[in-house]
């Protein structure tokens, strides 16, 4: 479905079957002058305020996202066995052979971006920070969602982003978020392979927004909240759970799923009026009990007979199966719980 304007965006969840279409340097220097006795010059005035004599420093950007889906799949390329050990490492703190068999993992494939992210851990749990920039920033720009605001919080980069070059990287975080916000927002939005990616036609380029890969079985957009609701399936100890998360199209963030408690069927709808947010109903033949999904992704009881709110709605059945119900943007009407209304207006 191709979406040209953000704020007119509608999902309908498909799978595409096997388809994969894929340092400035500033400085001010003071001099004196006029009929008095030389004096030495004061100190060199930095841009960035520093005292200890360094220049500032930025972190030049590179464009975000992939250039065909396809490079999104690594977990299928040469790295993989690699990045399996340094995963079996990292569980028992053993981060020198994190960082050996990562370094190992792109040497046979420089676009496995999992092992970027785990080999800049690794240089920074063992005190390397000097070199950890490298590996964060190809890990950031490849897949901005689950590695920009993540580099930012991640504990073991702490001593990094506290140096000037992590302090020039948090810069180059928040410009990035602009260029990823302003870029889904030209995008296309496709659902493959369990997953959902914005490309951009006009660059030719891919951006995935979850975190969590290969989980998606359905999602519902709200146009005048710029934001997407994803379904997920996943099994828990021995039984399958859905789950459901949020993509804030607006600030280029999305969510884990949150594990919902039933296998289904659910159905989930948005409310323009309070509680503002998406909605999530239990129960059948049709939701009987209804939680509010709000944007610190926690669920709230809403009251007895809560009918289901006006607007499209989703459907997931207990073996997964999802319907998307929605009209075009241009047909009106006073809708009801059951999709019945009185007066139908069709604009154009």
């Amino acid at each position: 479905m191709r979406i040209r304007d953000p704020r007119r965006v509608v999902i309908r969840p498909h799978r595409m079957a096997q388809g994969r279409v894929a340092l400035i340097i500033v400085l001010a220097v003071l001099q004196g002058c006029g009929s008095r006795p030389a004096r030495p010059p004061p100190p060199d005035k930095k841009d960035a305020g520093s005292a200890d004599g360094e220049t500032a420093v930025e972190v030049n950007g590179v464009p975000l996202g992939l250039p065909e889906l396809a490079a999104y799949a690594w977990r299928k390329r040469g790295g993989q066995p690699a990045f399996r050990l340094a995963r079996q490492a990292e569980a028992t703190d053993d981060w020198p052979t994190v960082v050996t068999t990562c370094r190992q993992a792109l040497a046979a494939d420089p676009g496995h971006l999992e092992a970027a992210w785990l080999y800049a851990i690794g240089l920074a749990k063992l005190g390397k920070t000097d070199q950890v920039l490298a590996p964060l920033a190809r890990a950031a720009a490849g897949d901005f969602a689950k590695w920009g605001q993540a580099s930012l919080e991640a504990p073991a980069l702490e001593a990094f982003l506290a140096s000037p070059i992590g302090q020039a990287w948090r810069r180059r975080v928040e410009q990035d978020r602009a260029l990823y916000v302003a870029a889904i927002a030209r995008s296309v939005i496709v659902s493959a392979d369990g997953e959902l990616y914005a490309f951009e036609a006009e660059t030719g380029r891919w951006y995935r927004l979850l975190r969590t890969p290969g989980v998606v079985i359905g999602a519902i957009a709200i146009p005048a909240a710029g934001k997407i609701a994803y379904v997920s399936r996943t099994k828990l100890a021995g039984r399958r759970e859905l789950g459901v998360g949020l993509i804030d199209l607006a600030h280029g963030k999305s969510s884990a799923a949150v594990v919902l408690g039933t296998p289904g069927p659910i159905t989930v709808a948005y409310s323009a009026g309070p509680p503002v947010g998406f909605w999530i109903g239990s129960g059948a033949p049709r939701p009987t009990v209804w939680r509010q999904f709000d944007d610190e992704y926690q669920l709230h009881p809403l009251p007895a007979r809560t009918p289901r709110p006006s607007g499209p709605w989703l459907d997931v059945t207990a073996r997964g199966s999802v319907r998307l119900h929605a009209l075009p943007p241009n047909v009106t009407a006073d809708w009801d719980d059951q999709s019945l209304a009185s007066a139908i207006r069709i604009g154009t």
